[in-house]
């Protein structure tokens, strides 16, 4: 994925810089986890 695309993701608020600066830059997508954790519980429940 380019820097592009992760500032659109940024923007959008699916993920977010969790470091400072301009180079290696590092990011994290906490809430995305969250659902998918959540969604495969609802999965693994109703099997």
């Amino acid at each position: 994925m380019t820097l592009d695309g992760l500032k659109v993701l940024a923007t959008s608020g699916v993920v977010r810089q969790i470091t400072e600066g301009g180079h290696d830059r590092q990011f994290a997508a906490a809430e995305l986890f969250a659902l998918i954790e959540a969604c495969d519980q609802r999965v693994a429940t109703a099997a």
